[in-house]
């Protein structure tokens, strides 16, 4: 048996508790990762890295927007971050099928996201889940490598980070920072430097 529990933020004393009774039944920590997320109750450039928002400032320069898309978009978008993935030897753990299904079945609680050059192409596309009322979740932010000197990820960080907020929720969660291979420290570095406060994340085995 398997349980990969929630980062520690969403719930403290909860998650303590829920630590020490499955403890108590036999678990063992199997897995032990650093979570980050963004406070929504601060501005976003508020704990943003100086090189990060001189990459902010030149996206909006250059006429780089940040857009909600419709899910009708979705098999062009599963493509899109296929491709990313692949350009850094990585996979989605989701196949298209199941992401429309989440699509459809819970329509409330997720959305696509994206940031558009000038001319309409996308420079970064991500999938957000609605965890709760307080948590929107960042699943599935990628770009090209071909757009690695502007660094939208960081534009599409910052207008998640307004959607969030217009929407009453406290935090969005930009995940953890670890590959099938271990630790991604370029991606654990990124975090930071977005301002990414770090929690726990405990997957436990019996």
């Amino acid at each position: 048996m398997r349980l990969r529990s929630h980062p520690f933020v969403y719930d403290p004393a909860g998650s303590a508790l829920l630590t020490h009774t499955l403890q108590q039944l036999g678990y063992r920590v199997a897995l032990a990762e650093i979570n980050h997320h963004l406070p929504l109750n601060e501005d976003f450039r508020a704990r943003l890295h100086p090189s990060e928002q001189r990459r902010l400032r030149k996206c909006k320069q250059q006429g780089f927007v940040f857009e909600q898309e419709t899910p009708l978009y979705l098999p062009l978008a599963y493509e899109f971050l296929s491709r990313c993935r692949q350009e850094k030897g990585q996979a989605l753990s989701l196949s298209l099928e199941r992401l429309q299904e989440l699509f459809r079945l819970f329509p409330q609680d997720h959305f696509l996201f994206s940031v558009r050059t000038p001319g309409g192409d996308w420079a970064a596309l991500t999938i957000a889940i609605r965890v709760n009322s307080r948590v929107l979740y960042n699943f599935y932010p990628a770009s090209p490598l071909a757009y690695n000197t502007f660094s939208p990820v960081v534009l599409l960080n910052e207008g998640l980070h307004a959607f969030g907020r217009a929407n009453g929720q406290q935090l969005l969660d930009l995940g953890t920072s670890t590959l099938p291979e271990g630790l991604n420290s370029s991606l654990l570095q990124f975090k930071r430097h977005l301002g990414g406060v770090p929690s726990l994340k405990l997957t436990f085995e019996r």
